[in-house]
């Protein structure tokens, strides 16, 4: 039998997954981890499963995306392999042969238990390493409490087996093991354990005479094989390992802060939840805590492709770029949940309401702002331990309201320019970016230039759980979108990768497009051609200046492209601008598309302050004496639905 945990429509679910791939959910399960300890073994789990299949079926794994079976509390991992303890001798100290101690017992080391990730989850790569490398390993799944076991007993205790990678920075460990202590940071960064647990049942008729399990274990990377072996290889039998290996641990935050936040939440009547890149493989967990509480959900940019998709709970983005509800539900709640964000616009942070902040890098508390309360923990592994505990709620009445504006705003601004636009020239850029979410794959990599590129995509680029949006989101340099692509690219070449280009950064790092060409990287430069630096001159605008060598003398970056040998085509006019798309995305090799946007369409932030106000008033006003009414006059019609007014 075959179990998985997987996410549909924002909620995870524990299943059985039948052979054509159709998954039975086990009602009323929280986790594969829980039931395991609830059913004390192998039977147990058997007759859950049993239980599951005679119920109606739910999606096929095909439709869902499939996560961590189980989030142990502890992993152990056992160096079992001889050949593999030769070659780490071998490339720690360049000794050869296995050490004698080796053979008197089996070796492990205690990972991260909260380091574990799904199959489907992309791989952090751990600071300061250059050399990451996988293993293929089997892990044995322990389902039955235990102590001082005999390997006959032990077997008992094996409830199923599922796949692991233990991700190497050997870099990193190679300098650890020289202490000798183990490794430490070289394997603390990911662990993937799936797809699926398979019960330990469906695998005895592999067991050779000596105990071993004769299974044949294949690596492969996008197709190509690169290793193999066969389980039976093993000097020690799982069982051998499970006898020898009786102690756990864990990491989580300590009790006082859980208690704390616990009654924090329970007495506050409106909770506003706002995430940020730390709430990464941790969806499932923020869904269901937000269902429990009646919470909005809100994002800063760097949070939008992790937790905006399947959200029913979702109040768009706050900030500079932000849109949406996200700044009224952040100021009109009574206590503001930040998850696992550094967000660095103070002032679109309340100052007169509760916040308590959830982060695993302590430097991040209390940065941005005054807390009341601060915790420091992994994002996912705090709401394992306090969602359980919050008592539900059951008045929605902020959570619809926010719901609603939220709503209302989508309608009247962000959706405001990418209608009725056909015959708008130059060609909004939000009609751009609207066009190219609809049009690009369900898993692209999009590589964002800082400045206006970067409003565009986090307003119109919809994230699904596979899609990535990449930036310089912390450092804000410039022309960054085609150096990304190019190393995206060339981490998988068969992925679509789309560079959101501005003309200010794409001529920067013009050269660089030589190299797509060079290395015949199928990369598509989305161009936004505005001949001008456009974020600089909205800065300058609120500052109250008139803008002042922001323009830019462009050719024709389409022939430019040609002319390197690679796809160009440039677009003028709305109706151009899908069949452009689409002919560039089926080119098999680089291509640019050179699109000539409005130069004077400005991003409004979701709440405009006094000073924003003032400045651009001070500013419209020195162009007019300037003689520049024709100018403002343009900046007017461009964004007559959304401009600010003195």
């Amino acid at each position: 039998m075959r179990f998985a945990t997987y996410e549909h429509r924002a909620r995870s679910h524990v299943a059985v997954v039948a052979e054509d791939g159709t998954l039975h959910p086990l009602p009323d399960v929280p986790s594969l981890t829980a039931l395991l300890a609830e059913r004390d073994g192998l039977p147990g789990l058997l007759d859950a499963g049993t239980t599951a299949l005679a119920a109606p079926a739910g999606p096929h794994v095909s439709r869902v995306r499939l996560l961590s079976p189980l989030q142990p509390p502890t992993v152990r991992d056992f160096v079992t392999f001889e050949e593999h303890v030769e070659g780490v001798r071998r490339s720690v100290d360049g000794a050869a042969g296995v050490p004698e101690q080796w053979y008197t017992a089996p070796t492990f080391y205690f990972t991260n238990p909260y380091a574990v990730i799904g199959p489907h989850d992309d791989i952090p790569v751990p600071p300061g390493s250059t050399v990451l490398d996988f293993e293929l390993e089997v892990a044995a799944v322990i389902g039955k409490e235990g102590r001082d076991l005999t390997p006959e007993r032990a077997r008992e205790h094996i409830v199923g087996y599922t796949v692991l990678n233990d991700w190497s920075a050997r870099d990193l460990q190679s300098a650890e093991m020289r202490v000798g202590l183990g490794p430490c940071k070289g394997k603390d960064t990911a662990t993937t354990l799936g797809p699926y647990l398979v019960t330990a049942d469906e695998l005895e008729r592999y067991r050779d005479d000596d105990g071993f399990l004769r299974l044949g274990l294949t690596a492969e990377i996008n197709g190509e094989v690169v290793g193999k072996d066969l389980l039976s290889n093993m000097s020690w039998t799982f069982e051998e390992m499970v006898a020898y290996a009786s102690r756990g641990t864990s990491v989580r935050p300590g009790d006082a802060e859980i208690d704390k936040l616990v009654e924090m939440i329970d007495k506050a009547q409106k909770i506003t939840l706002f995430c940020g890149s730390g709430t990464a493989g941790a969806h499932a967990e923020v869904m269901e805590f937000a269902e429990k509480v009646k919470s909005p959900v809100g994002h800063a940019l760097r949070g939008k492709e992790w937790i905006q998709y399947d959200n029913p709970f979702d109040v768009g983005m706050s900030g500079l770029l932000g849109y949406g509800a996200a700044y009224e539900a952040t100021h009109e709640c009574d206590l503001l949940i930040l998850l696992g964000t550094d967000f660095p616009y103070n002032a679109f942070l309340p100052d007169d309401v509760q916040i308590a902040q959830v982060d695993v890098r302590p430097e991040h508390l209390g940065r941005r702002s005054k807390l009341d309360l601060a915790v420091w923990g992994d994002v996912k592994e705090t709401l394992r331990c306090l969602t359980p505990r919050v008592k539900e709620k059951t008045n929605r009445r902020f959570l619809d309201k926010m719901l609603k504006k939220h709503a209302d705003a989508l309608e009247g601004v962000v959706k405001a320019y990418t209608r009725k636009v056909e015959k708008h020239v130059p060609i909004h850029p939000e009609y751009v970016a609207s066009v190219l979410d609809e049009l690009a794959d369900e898993d692209a990599v999009f590589t964002v230039d800082t400045g206006m590129c970067n409003v565009w995509a986090a307003r119109y680029i919809s994230p699904n759980g596979r899609r990535r949006v990449i930036g310089s989101f912390s450092h804000g340099s410039m022309a960054n979108a085609l150096p990304m692509a190019i190393g995206a690219q060339f981490t998988d070449r068969k992925r679509q990768v789309v560079s959101m280009s501005g003309d200010g950064g794409f001529s920067m790092l013009m050269g660089d497009f030589l190299t797509l060409v060079q290395y015949d990287l199928p990369v598509k430069v989305v161009l936004f051609n505005n001949s001008s630096l456009g974020m600089v001159e909205l800065e300058m605008l609120v500052a109250g200046l008139p803008s002042y060598g922001t323009a830019n003398k462009n050719p024709d970056f389409a022939a430019v492209a040609q002319a390197c040998g690679a796809y160009g085509v440039r677009v003028e006019k709305p109706k151009d601008l899908a069949g452009a798309l689409k002919s560039a995305f089926k080119h098999k090799g680089p291509a640019l598309v050179d699109i000539v946007t409005d130069p004077n369409a400005l991003s409004i932030p979701p709440k405009i302050s006094a000073e924003m106000v003032t400045g651009f008033a001070l500013s419209a006003s020195k162009i007019v004496l300037d003689g520049g009414v024709g100018r403002m006059l343009q900046m007017a019609r461009s964004n007559l639905r959304n401009m600010p007014r003195p």
